[in-house]
């Protein structure tokens, strides 16, 4: 049985359900990697996160005291809500966060609201959103909470929130990175044409001030901002004709245009299918950037494929990577497999967690990579394969993952389609 926690509504009181199993138990100094870490969830190595509403997770980032913040979105009778909650670096619900743990918000009173990505800086915590206006078109918002108590931040934007109204009926505000005392955002919206088309702005971290923004062309959609010394990139997909590509961009910090990449990965591995969705990026010490998603590998109707792919700091795939420069995996039961995010760890190590099916439903899947883009065998050793795959007894969906100060990777996603879990694996 699972040891669930049940978040009963964001006012009520929290229960711990003891449940059985895991054993309980402290690890042994060097645990065995690619397994859970019995020192998280009260010794099953993860958590699910019960609640009486519906509740499915967006993101997650982690303070450098190892807390967890979770952004979801929370349906309670019939409207969703964004809601923002912290847990321990055990598991455990942090009380003293907004009420009982959870901050829930909506953009306009008694209209749906939806959180998309969230990033800790210190004792702030900023998260970005979308959600209905008075006129039922969609507008996006950038929130700031101080991390203690999930109070507003009231220096910034008003009352705590930097509204972006609806342009041509849609606007949605998604990826966000922090450097220095910066801000960066993706807000994406209809343009005149009909087309959607993304702008990156560059936001003072402080009060929600602008300081520049870059204009993309139509028909781009940004998955993810990251840094990488003085430089901005983000990543993202491109569609044209019912096709689509990964995208890479490149700026300075000041968001001047650097270059430019649409990358058809895609074409590279299988001469010509043109169907690659990226969904996460990270960046090394040296400038290279990796991206992760689902890749179709055939052009007939053949599953989606978990990828890698590398990208020198000038914009080139380095072919040296794995094969002509790209990581495929396709999973046992040869169904979809999907990359959802990545990281590097200290050892500089590529970790990616994202999903497998199984032919029912979805199962947590991690994979570390060495630096040359091959299986990291030292991973998982059970059988020393580089990949684990996980089933809580139910269906994964994962959306997030990091890497915590200890080098614990930590996986957080919906199970069911209803409660959040997380999930701690020793590396």
């Amino acid at each position: 049985m699972k040891k669930l926690i049940t978040f009963l509504s964001a006012v009520a009181t929290v229960a711990i359900l003891s449940g059985c199993g895991g054993g309980g138990g402290i690890l042994e100094d060097t645990p065995p990697s690619g397994t859970l870490d019995e020192n998280f969830g009260g010794g099953d190595g993860y958590r699910v996160y019960e609640t009486t509403n519906q509740d499915r997770l967006k993101d997650m980032d982690i303070d450098n005291n190892g807390n967890i913040y979770l952004l979801s979105n929370r349906k309670s009778g019939t409207k969703w809500y964004i809601m923002a909650s912290k847990v321990d670096s055990s598991g455990d619900v942090v009380n003293s966060f907004g009420s009982n743990g959870i901050v829930l918000k909506q953009l306009y009173t008694n209209k749906n609201s939806y959180g998309n990505s969230i990033k800790v800086d210190g004792n702030k915590v900023y998260f970005t959103s979308s959600g209905e206006n008075m006129s039922s078109d969609t507008a996006g918002a950038l929130w700031c909470l101080n991390g203690s108590d999930g109070d507003k931040c009231n220096s910034f934007g008003i009352n705590g929130k930097k509204l972006f109204g609806a342009i041509n009926g849609y606007t949605s505000v998604g990826a966000i990175e922090i450097k220095n005392n910066n801000l960066y955002i993706a807000k994406s919206y209809t343009n005149s044409s009909h087309h959607p088309q993304t702008r990156i702005y560059r936001l003072n971290k402080a009060d929600g001030s602008f300081n520049s923004s870059y204009l993309m062309p139509q028909d781009y959609f940004v998955s993810d901002i990251v840094k990488e010394g003085s430089n901005i990139y983000s990543a993202g997909t491109s569609s044209s004709g019912g096709n689509y590509s990964a995208s890479l961009w490149k700026f300075t910090s000041d968001l001047n245009f650097n270059f430019y990449k649409n990358k058809d990965i895609s074409n590279i591995v299988n001469n010509g299918y043109h169907f690659t969705g990226v969904s996460s990026a990270v960046a090394d010490s040296n400038g290279n950037i990796y991206v992760t998603g689902f890749i179709k590998t055939s052009s007939t109707a053949t599953p989606f494929d978990l990828y890698v792919a590398k990208f020198k700091s000038n914009g080139s795939l380095d072919t040296t990577f794995a094969i002509n420069g790209i990581f495929t995996y396709n999973g046992s039961h040869n169904k979809n497999d999907g990359g959802k995010a990545i990281a590097i760890d200290s050892n500089g190590k590529i970790v990616v967690a994202g999903y497998t099916e199984n032919g029912s439903d979805k199962d947590i899947l991690l994979i570390r990579l060495n630096s040359d883009g091959s299986l990291d065998t030292s991973f998982n050793e059970d059988d020393n394969s580089g990949i684990l795959v996980e089933d809580l007894e139910g269906d994964e969906d994962v959306k997030a993952m990091k890497i915590d100060n200890n080098g614990k990777i930590v996986i957080a996603g919906s199970l069911d389609n209803s409660d959040n879990f997380i999930a701690k694996i020793n590396p």
